[in-house]
């Protein structure tokens, strides 16, 4: 075994964290920033059958990530790569949902965000989330309220 092969984890369960990507782009982005990249490895560690999305494998620090690249764009399509992500790779514990942010213009703070900015959100918050009053629509947007929120790992690695 090269010493390059010791470094890879023995099956697909040693994956901890995925890197999500809507883009090639994003994706390429992302997979500079993982200290190593296995391309030889997408046949290696397999995906469960019916799973389409298309990984790449690597290293950063001590953690080994997944990377999947969204076939498209969409509701459906990321929800649909998240469930296979998790059902092909069931050991994953942290998702980075990683892109380019054009809905988010301002900070609480009111400056501006602008290309290049990295942005950490503690949270996803669904649109239409909420409850429904008879004048208006409240939505549900603190850590705590949100769907499928952090577990306490997590939370308090954000």
């Amino acid at each position: 075994m090269s010493r390059f092969q010791q470094h890879r984890p023995l099956n697909r369960d040693g994956f901890e964290i995925a890197i999500i990507c809507a883009l090639p782009l994003e994706a390429n982005a992302a997979l500079y920033a993982i200290d190593e990249v296995w391309h030889d490895s997408r046949h290696y560690y397999g995906k469960i059958a019916g799973d389409d999305d298309i990984y790449d494998f690597g290293r950063i620090g001590l953690y080994y990530v997944v990377t999947v690249i969204l076939s498209k764009i969409g509701l459906v399509e990321s929800s649909s790569a998240s469930r296979s992500l998790k059902m092909s790779f069931g050991s994953v514990k942290l998702a980075l949902l990683v892109g380019i942010c054009g809905a988010v213009p301002f900070k609480k703070d009111k400056s501006e965000i602008v290309l290049g900015d990295v942005i950490i959100g503690d949270s996803i918050v669904e649109l239409d989330y909420g409850r429904q009053h008879p004048r208006n629509f409240k939505r549900k947007d603190a850590l705590l309220d949100v769907y499928g929120r952090p577990s306490e790992e997590i939370l308090g690695l954000l």
